[in-house]
């Protein structure tokens, strides 16, 4: 079962707020339709979302307004392709962006909201990169609006969860687990993703699945399996591995998109790409699975695939060049069974981030030492460790 995450964060400010000031983007489309929005059709953004931004002047709205703590450097979307794309559409569609300004309160009469009082943002994250907003009182500021929606992230809403259903519920909003297992205060009852932990990656709600499908499992069969992970790797054939013509060369392509002039209510925007457009796309996949290993029992030292990378990523340097903490070093040489003194030692170093898995290296190998093989990873399921059955 998906809750979704569309309950709106709270802000800890002035609560004396007029109507129309709405939360999250349920409600984003009721004030775009606010009947305040014909006299004076200004709407204000309160912190981020580009998206949520937009509907509004889709629906209707002739100025919109986005408020944010963070300046143009310190936002996260804007440390993304596709987060520099929705921006700049953000920008075309005509959003005003104030930056490094966080909202104090609102102002209103007879129960509608006409401003808002601000106040400027020396820095958004401390040095250890937390979310640590530094106030500058040097600077405020009162904008007018109509209308605003509070934009400053979501949380899983548990509501329908109940003092009979048995599952503990944390003082963050978040449901009780057992971390490892993912289990929950009720029998039979695991959960994750934010509604267990708040604020993640896609990826670990993913790992997340994996795990509580596993614990179910367990649940379900009344014993714990014993699982062993074990890496595999698989050597391509050197003479015919080949990646596509000039798929280093591409850049990311943005979808398609309807004209500005015609983005109004909720139409989609962005259209699929033709097939030629997605294969093109598609070949500029660096394949991350696909390695090259390097065999220094094989290597002669020749320097020719250093000579031969295109990306500079290979090195060939003398051991003593390398740093290394601790013992790394001694240990490295008695797996090797080398000693430290006596002879001069090599060490190949790769830079991971710049590889394009071209395959240069491992054809201009004489002796392959170098090869491109695939990585998989394979679970397996060893013993099962017998489970108390539930009452």
């Amino acid at each position: 079962m998906s809750t979704r995450s569309r309950r709106s964060s709270r802000w800890r400010i002035d609560r004396r707020r007029g109507r129309p000031v709405f939360e999250r983007d349920a409600r984003i489309d009721e004030a775009a339709a606010d009947e305040s929005r014909v006299r004076r059709p200004t709407e204000k953004e309160g912190a981020g979302g580009n998206a949520r931004a937009r509907r509004p002047l889709r629906a209707g709205g002739s100025e919109v307004h986005m408020i944010s703590l963070e300046s143009f450097q310190e936002m996260p979307v804007l440390r993304t392709c596709q987060g520099h794309e929705e921006f700049e559409q953000a920008k075309r569609e005509g959003i005003t962006f104030h930056t490094q300004r966080g909202v104090r309160g609102f102002r209103g009469e007879a129960g509608r909201v006409h401003a808002i009082d601000l106040i400027g943002v020396k820095r958004t994250y401390d040095e250890s990169g937390r979310f640590s907003p530094e106030y500058d009182p040097g600077i405020e500021e009162a904008m007018e609006a109509d209308s605003v929606i509070l934009a400053i992230g979501q949380r899983a809403d548990l509501s329908f969860l109940s003092p009979e259903d048995g599952v503990e519920v944390t003082p963050q909003g978040t449901v009780r687990i057992d971390v490892q297992t993912l289990a929950t205060s009720a029998p039979g009852v695991f959960a994750g993703g934010d509604a267990a932990f708040g604020p993640r990656n896609l990826i670990e709600a993913v790992a997340n699945g994996k795990q509580a499908a596993l614990s179910i499992d367990s649940y379900l069969r009344r014993f714990t399996p014993v699982w062993s992970t074990r890496m595999k790797f698989r050597q391509l054939r050197t003479a015919t591995y080949q990646m596509p013509a000039g798929y280093e060369l591409g850049n990311r392509a943005a979808p398609p998109s309807i004209p500005t002039e015609r983005r109004t209510g909720l139409q989609e925007v962005e259209l699929p790409f033709s097939e030629e457009q997605a294969r093109a796309q598609a070949e500029r996949c660096l394949h991350c699975h696909t390695q090259t290993i390097y065999d220094p029992a094989k290597c002669v030292l020749c320097g020719r695939c250093v000579d031969v990378c295109p990306e500079h990523s290979l090195k060939l340097v003398p051991l003593e060049q390398v740093a290394v903490q601790g013992t790394a070093k001694e240990r490295l040489l008695d797996f090797y069974g080398m000693k430290a003194e006596g002879q001069p030692l090599s060490a190949m170093i790769k830079d991971d981030e710049r590889c394009i898995r071209c395959g240069l290296c491992a054809q201009r190998c004489p002796t392959g030492a170098m090869t491109m093989e695939v990585l998989s990873y394979e679970d397996r399921q060893l013993a099962a460790a017998a489970v108390a059955a539930a009452d």
